[in-house]
């Protein structure tokens, strides 16, 4: 309650009184949650996403603050394992163990059953959703004249040639069409740094790129299609590759 002094008060000051109070009534609202809450980091579910739990009461007692623990508290579907360390008692950050899968949607939600540390009852929450990246090629470099294309793709995740199950081939305006040769890419397909990258699982467990000098020109980029004609093209105008739904991690 405010109360005032029976006084004479001037207006000017009695307003800015009463302006300081609303502005500090609806700060404290706009920082304290009505609910749970899950903060991420990012759009996309990469390995450098942070989250942050946190609660409109204590969720622990101030002995447990700093000491990470398995995540038992928050859902995440499909499951995503990971330990929970409370940096306040109402707030904890929630930390991976477990590499997320490619291409996958992640759902995180608490469920019934949880309670704050006063016994009351935690209201079932959904959180928002997080999507990985989708299997796709990160480096697409062509070589060679109009005639004898050589195509190097690589991609986020290992590929195996001898799996692609879809036609690939290279088509041109008009119709013209010409099948594809599909073969490990190896480094001296494209020569350079750029040739080199992690698969997936190494993208989440801090992968370092060699060096170039020491690269053998040979060696097999397990993420790398290279692809050519079966014969050279035809003249033609504008002439494409065509990759089916077949290319898979």
């Amino acid at each position: 309650m405010l109360f005032l002094h029976e006084g004479t008060q001037r207006p000017g000051n009695f307003m800015r009184t009463l302006f300081s109070l609303i502005l500090l009534l609806t700060a404290s609202s706009i920082l304290l949650p009505a609910g749970p809450l899950l903060k991420v980091s990012s759009s996309t579910l990469t390995p450098s996403t942070t989250f942050k739990l946190i609660f409109d009461k204590a969720m622990v007692e101030e002995d447990k603050v700093g000491k990470p623990s398995p995540n038992t508290l928050m859902r995440i579907e499909p499951a995503l394992a990971g330990n929970l360390t409370w940096v306040s008692p109402n707030s904890a950050h929630f930390e991976r163990t477990d590499i997320p899968k490619i291409a996958t949607t992640y759902h995180f939600s608490l469920e019934p059953g949880h309670k704050y540390l006063d016994g009351t009852d935690i209201p079932e929450t959904r959180f928002r959703f997080l999507r990985t990246a989708a299997f796709q090629p990160l480096v697409n470099y062509w070589r060679g004249d109009l005639r004898h294309p050589v195509c190097f793709l690589r991609f986020n995740d290992v590929v195996d040639p001898s799996t692609v199950t879809s036609p690939i081939f290279f088509t041109a305006k008009g119709g013209a069409k010409v099948e594809a040769i599909v073969r490990r890419g190896l480094y001296r397909d494209l020569g350079n740094s750029t040739a080199l990258g992690p698969d997936w699982e190494q993208y989440f467990q801090s992968w370092e790129a060699p060096s170039p000098s020491r690269v053998d020109p040979a060696t097999e980029i397990a993420t790398a299609l290279t692809i050519s004609p079966v014969q050279p093209l035809p003249v033609g105008e504008d002439w494409k590759l065509v990759l089916g739904a077949g290319v898979k991690n």
